[in-house]
């Protein structure tokens, strides 16, 4: 596109030229030659428009064949040299909650081994922020573009860096419009990183009692995050499913929070207020897990619940050691770094749309009988992978 804009803008001056240089001689010819001149004219602008029309898509082609050229030769370099060269990347993540910090420190690490210039950004959870930092990297002429569709939509961002030629990978969330569809629209979206949720409620469980043959009747709450949040719907969904498969008669309070600490300390309060039989509590996020945590340890009066977490951090890995935390889901957090890892060898020539579109990190759920064999991997205070 950018060659026929050159082309086009040639043609222009070309014609502009023509016609100035006939109206400069309307003074000196007669008549006839006028009419003949003027035929001249547009036999000559119909002569160029056709020429142009025979350029475009034969420039067309040679650009993709360039393009295709220039990946195969990316394709060719040895590792030393893809490292050599850095690109610049805009990363656009959901919200600034300690969730997304955690995706954000795995990414920076990510970007140092793969000597990558990385923005981070944070939107405010709204479609609208998503697209307006979209255009902001697309403004600074970033190699690609790394983001978390919002509430199922992001499609525009997408469009708007296929125009410019952009790469996208996308994290953690999908799009509520169908993703084949999307993919054929889209080239540029290169990849997706999600993480593999299957029975993911239900495994959780399993580790939580899984020393445990209880007789006492489950009475679940859960601390979620907002409920417009499609992530969260099919989190609840698939945790309630898996309560009424595996518990009889068991009860399921749901309660949609802020993600902060402040909010699910209050919820949880409010619940046990209303039903001081609430046995077990799964939050959404480690910074809710640790807040019921530190209010149920303080509460002597009532049997400690049993407490789960769908994430992990250092501080839920010292409460799963000590015993307060029954268990919890880590791995979800290097979404951000193998997103990078994707981009980075789209960049450097690998066809990833062929090689396989969808990578899924494989949650892990830590327990005090698993703990000893996943800390060193899941410390987050130390932990630096080599990507």
């Amino acid at each position: 596109m950018a060659v026929f804009g050159i082309l086009s803008g040639r043609l222009d001056k070309a014609i502009r030229h023509i016609f100035t240089a006939i109206g400069g001689q309307r003074q000196s010819v007669k008549p006839s030659v006028r009419v003949i001149s003027s035929l001249g004219y547009f036999a000559c602008l119909l002569s160029l428009s056709a020429s142009l029309l025979w350029l475009w898509p034969n420039t067309v082609v040679a650009n993709e064949m360039s393009l295709q050229e220039h990946r195969q030769a990316l394709s060719q370099l040895t590792p030393a040299q893809k490292l050599a060269h850095s690109h610049r990347v805009s990363m656009i993540l959901e919200a600034d909650r300690p969730f997304w910090n955690q995706v954000a420190k795995f990414a920076k690490i990510a970007a140092m081994d793969l000597n990558i210039q990385l923005d981070i950004v944070y939107g405010d959870g709204t479609p609208e922020t998503l697209l307006t930092l979209g255009h902001e990297a697309i403004d600074n002429a970033v190699a690609g573009i790394i983001f978390v569709p919002i509430l199922g939509m992001g499609q525009g961002l997408l469009v708007e860096a296929k125009r410019n030629n952009i790469p996208v990978v996308t994290i953690n969330s999908e799009f509520a419009q169908s993703s084949l569809a999307l993919r054929t629209q889209n080239p540029n979206w290169v990849g997706k990183v999600t993480m593999n949720s299957s029975n993911l409620g239900q495994n959780l469980l399993e580790k939580m009692f899984e020393e445990e043959a209880s007789s006492e009747q489950m009475n679940l709450l859960l601390l979620a995050g907002s409920k417009d949040n499609l992530d969260v719907q099919k989190r609840t969904a698939e945790l309630k499913n898996a309560v009424s498969k595996q518990f009889a008669n068991a009860k399921f309070k749901v309660v949609n929070t802020d993600w902060s600490a402040s909010a699910a300390r209050a919820a949880y309060l409010k619940a046990i207020q209303q039903d001081p039989n609430i046995n077990t509590v799964i939050a959404m996020n480690t910074t809710m897990a640790m807040a019921v945590t530190h209010e149920a340890e303080a509460d002597t009066s009532r049997p400690m619940p049993h407490i789960g977490s769908l994430s992990w951090n250092h501080q839920l890995a010292q409460g799963i050691q000590k015993g307060t935390v029954a268990a919890g889901v880590g791995g979800v957090e290097f979404q951000g770094a193998f997103g990078l890892v994707l981009l980075f060898d789209y960049l450097n020539g690998v066809d990833t749309r062929a090689k396989g579109f969808e990578f899924q990190v494989l949650p892990l759920i830590i327990s005090p009988n698993n703990y000893n064999d996943y800390y060193e991997l899941l410390d987050f205070d130390s932990l630096q992978p080599d990507f």
